[in-house]
């Protein structure tokens, strides 16, 4: 898509110079033809010239195309990479890996956007770590414990729980409390 829009922007600006180049090598020798002054080797040099315009013309559309695409080639690899990195980043966390960082380079927002990402995922590990903490301390507890939500519904229970009722976590949690 980008090589695309490259490539209309540099035809558009190209257009009207390649136009008249080309119109006017084609009328230029039936101009001069017409005048039978000139010598037969003086037309042929003209029709050779004009003929040296068209194909120059052509290898500068060529050129033109050919710029597009190394230009939208860059400009994609540009705008791709930082993106790839955090996908790269988020794949790493979602699979469960901790304090992952990215490093982004270029332009003040991408380095934004890496500190953001870098806090949010260092943030992210903290809290993991502080989950795995408080779980180890409700299992360790002696007393039954169940938490419930705002609707009495249990969504957590502790060892003792099972040992002082008899309920196992799979029957317990997702139950009412009153039931």
């Amino acid at each position: 898509m980008l090589f695309i829009m490259i490539a209309i922007m540099l035809v558009v600006l190209t257009a009207p110079f390649l136009l008249f180049v080309y119109f006017g090598a084609r009328e230029l020798p039936r101009s001069i033809m017409s005048h039978e002054a000139l010598s037969p080797e003086t037309l042929e040099v003209i029709k050779i010239f004009s003929d040296n315009i068209l194909i120059g013309s052509g290898l500068i559309i060529l050129i033109c195309i050919i710029f597009a695409f190394f230009a939208s080639v860059a400009i994609s690899r540009q705008m791709l990479t930082p993106i790839k990195e955090i996908a790269r980043g988020l794949n790493m966390i979602g699979k469960g890996s901790e304090g992952v960082n990215i490093s982004l380079t270029g332009s003040r927002e991408l380095n934004e956007l890496e500190e953001v990402f870098n806090k949010a995922s260092n943030n992210i590990s903290l809290l993991s770590k502080d989950l795995t903490v408080k779980t180890s301390h409700l299992a360790a507890i002696i007393d039954p414990i169940g938490i419930v939500d705002i609707s009495n519904i249990i969504t957590e229970i502790n060892p003792a729980f099972t040992r002082t009722f008899g309920y196992g976590e799979n029957e317990a949690v997702g139950s009412e409390m009153l039931d």
